[in-house]
């Protein structure tokens, strides 16, 4: 799913004995003599993140497909009344928080432009590269595409988005929060995801950011550190969303 959020930098950091590497889709910047082995790895980490996003957005399918089928959604999208549809997101928005934490819903037309968001007139376009998320959606014959994207707060999110029946989609953001704690269970690592500027966006165990996130800024391969009396392993990986 390609959407605006193009690369962020994630570096997992695992005790030396504890730590399985199994990552994030992206090369690893690391110096690997084997080739062939980096490449395994880069598959595994592929399939490892994936799987964290795509388990981690069922209740954000739920809530697109809600959406997709709420009378007063439908009703404001026929009449092409954005302002209405926009409260009624709100509204759908509210009422969710009691089981699913959002961020964002955005109805999104036959022509990959905005029609309403949850954001009001604050958005002027979607949170994701709609034109690929439909090209996406038919050559997978899919009816869901999960992905992320970065909020303009500057916020992570992850996103579900499913077809509707009339043309055009619907994309329900929520915090990257789980899919993060997904993916460092697999990884046995506490992770950290920054922007290019090592700014961090999400993270397992903040605190520890404080202590080591100076030597992240233009860390370009695996580094050893000691923190708390542990030895560690940061490993960064550029992570492309596309």
């Amino acid at each position: 799913m390609s959407l605006r959020a193009r690369i962020v930098l994630v570096f997992a950091a695992a005790a030396l004995l504890l730590m399985a590497i199994i990552g994030l889709p992206a090369a690893l910047i690391v110096s690997l003599i084997d080739q062939q082995y980096r490449a395994v790895i880069r598959e595994k980490h592929d399939t490892a993140w994936l799987r964290s996003i795509e388990v981690a957005s069922i209740p954000l399918v739920r809530q697109a497909r809600f959406v997709a089928n709420d009378p007063g959604v439908g009703s404001a999208r026929s009449s092409s009344d954005a302002a209405s549809a926009s409260a009624r997101l709100v509204e759908i928005m509210k009422d969710a928080e009691k089981v699913t934490a959002l961020t964002r819903i955005d109805l999104v037309g036959k022509d990959a432009q905005l029609v309403a968001s949850s954001d009001g007139l604050r958005a002027e376009t979607p949170l994701i590269d709609a034109a690929a998320v439909f090209s996406e959606m038919t050559e997978r014959s899919s009816a869901a595409v999960t992905g992320i994207a970065q909020h303009p707060s500057g916020a992570l999110v992850a996103v579900a988005s499913i077809p509707l029946p009339e043309g055009g989609l619907v994309a329900v953001a929520g915090p990257i929060t789980d899919a993060v704690s997904r993916f460092a269970d697999v990884l046995a690592a506490d992770i950290f995801v920054t922007d290019t500027k090592s700014k961090l966006l999400a993270s397992t165990k903040p605190a520890l950011w404080a202590k080591i996130g100076a030597m992240a800024g233009g860390l370009d391969s695996i580094h050893d550190y000691t923190a708390d009396h542990r030895h560690f392993k940061m490993v960064p990986t550029a992570i492309r969303n596309a």
